[in-house]
């Protein structure tokens, strides 16, 4: 049997096996998402309608152009949802800060060639809180701060008491930005262990070579991190800041646990405001669908400007030499 026929047969099994990837793709992902889209173009609404009836080019009552843009217009003009927005990026900063710094804090420990750290114990201890439900731990950090509110409230009389002032009661935990302190601590009491186990096993795979020639030229920790570690770390660092961006777009279980995204919408988050849209109510599956799609188009932007604020600019640099130089020698 010749050689061509024996590839064609050893490839009809490579189609063979893509099978159920493809048809798992088609009825869990295509499907969805251009059902999605229909809806999204719709003036689907109502619980329980199924029925799809696409919006006309121009408005039925004024007659203005681009009618079947109306859904994403409201979205798009809605102040809530740009405040979910802004809250999203608030909870973010407030979190992300710190669990990269606790991360790289852990990591540095675990491959610091003169600590030693091995006891699997205090390898993995921090990564346990990723293995709860994230309700389970609002849920419980909800029912702890009932029980502290009031030895909080005391604590601080006595503070103003020594000042001669007054404290005014209050529950903390719903004020506007008591409650994002909590909603983002909560975010990195539960993630930073995940980032620390990413980070750990792309800082333990760095070439020693490279440390030991920067310790025989007399760098010291802060430059070699700076100099060394960072630059080596940039497909890691790429993937963990964009993973975590996604992850804060699509906040929805904690914030969820503060009255549905807390008082005066201190929490509201574009997953509470979609739910809010959708399945709370309204039943407005047409604005909803509109928000998933404007969403994910945002999360797109975001991962590319990301992408390129993090690029190799050296390697980006010598391929504009390269292009150029084939230019001339054309």
């Amino acid at each position: 049997m010749s050689k061509p026929v024996l590839k064609r047969k050893y490839a009809k099994w490579g189609y063979i096996f893509s099978i159920p990837f493809v048809a798992a793709y088609l009825a869990f992902q295509a499907y969805p998402f251009v059902y999605q889209l229909l809806i999204a173009f719709s003036s689907m609404k109502g619980a329980g309608n199924t029925t799809i009836e696409l919006l006309p080019f121009y408005s039925p009552k004024d007659g203005k152009p681009f009618y079947f843009l109306e859904n994403f217009r409201f979205v798009l003009t809605s102040k809530s949802f740009w405040k979910s927005f802004a809250n999203t990026w608030i909870l973010w900063l407030m979190s992300v800060g710190f669990e990269l710094g606790f991360a790289f804090l852990f990591a540095a420990w675990y491959t610091d060639r003169r600590l030693k750290i091995k006891n699997l114990f205090f390898r993995i201890v921090y990564a346990f809180p990723n293995f709860i439900a994230p309700i389970v731990v609002s849920a419980v950090a909800l029912k702890m701060s009932d029980h502290m509110n009031p030895w909080i409230n005391d604590v601080m009389k006595s503070v103003y008491g020594w000042f001669g002032m007054q404290w005014k009661t209050t529950n903390f935990i719903y004020e506007e930005w008591p409650t994002k302190a909590y909603v983002a601590f909560l975010n990195f009491y539960m993630w930073f262990g995940y980032q620390t186990i990413l980070i750990t096993a792309s800082m333990a795979s760095i070439d020693k070579a490279l440390y030991e020639a920067a310790e025989l030229d007399g760098a010291n920790r802060v430059q070699t991190f700076f100099k060394i570690t960072l630059p080596c770390m940039r497909p890691m660092l790429i993937f963990v800041l964009v993973t975590t961006m996604l992850g804060g777009l699509n906040m929805y279980d904690v914030p969820a646990m503060f009255g549905g995204g807390g008082t005066s919408n201190s929490v509201l988050t574009p997953m509470l405001w979609l739910y809010r849209q959708g399945f709370s109510g309204t039943y407005n599956y047409n604005r909803a669908s509109a928000t998933s799609i404007i969403l994910g188009a945002i999360g797109i932007c975001l991962s590319l400007v990301m992408f390129y604020v993090l690029r190799d600019r050296d390697e980006a640099r010598l391929k504009k030499i390269i292009r150029r130089e084939r230019r001339e020698s054309k």
